[in-house]
């Protein structure tokens, strides 16, 4: 019978931090197709280190934003850029980084995603998080938005 309840409470223990976004300084892993962790919780004015390390085999991006959307000849992206209009700073091994090597261009006027090729070292950038609470999503467009597709993407919910 103890050993019975100690399982149910280990597993009621592990079930509930399981689910749980993670929150404030975070290292997110992009691998072949997905983000871990893939749920994110940011608290307006929090500044925030977010390390991104690209753990796959494939060139990846790291783009946050809401509703995706497609141009013809061009790859998916967002409608709305979470990034737009937030200063980023980017560090590589702890030494500063020139973003315009970091950020992707020519993806949208408003892009703001990070590239994050093969076999590279982990990127941490280095933010307060805007007033722009609500739910927002993360994910990779890469290969015109077929990694998107299969399932590269996760959620980032902002708080007041």
């Amino acid at each position: 019978m103890r050993r019975g309840i100690a399982l149910i409470l280990a597993a009621a223990v592990l079930g509930s931090s399981c689910g749980s976004p993670a929150t404030g300084d975070v290292t997110v892993s992009a691998t072949d197709f997905k983000f871990a962790p893939n749920t994110l919780r940011w608290k307006v004015g929090e500044e925030l280190r977010i390390t991104l390390a690209n753990d796959g085999e494939k060139d990846h991006e790291w783009v946050v934003g809401r509703d995706v959307m497609s141009m013809p000849g061009m790859a998916e992206t967002f409608g709305s850029q979470f990034f737009e209009g937030v200063d980023v700073r980017f560090e590589q091994d702890g030494q500063a980084v020139d973003p315009m090597m970091v950020w992707m261009t020519g993806m949208g006027p408003n892009e703001r995603a990070v590239n994050l090729p093969a076999g590279v070292r982990p990127t941490t950038m280095i933010f307060t998080v805007p007033n722009k609470p609500g739910e927002w999503q993360m994910a990779c467009f890469a290969d015109n938005g077929t990694h998107y597709e299969d399932g590269m993407r996760g959620k980032v919910t902002v708080v007041p």
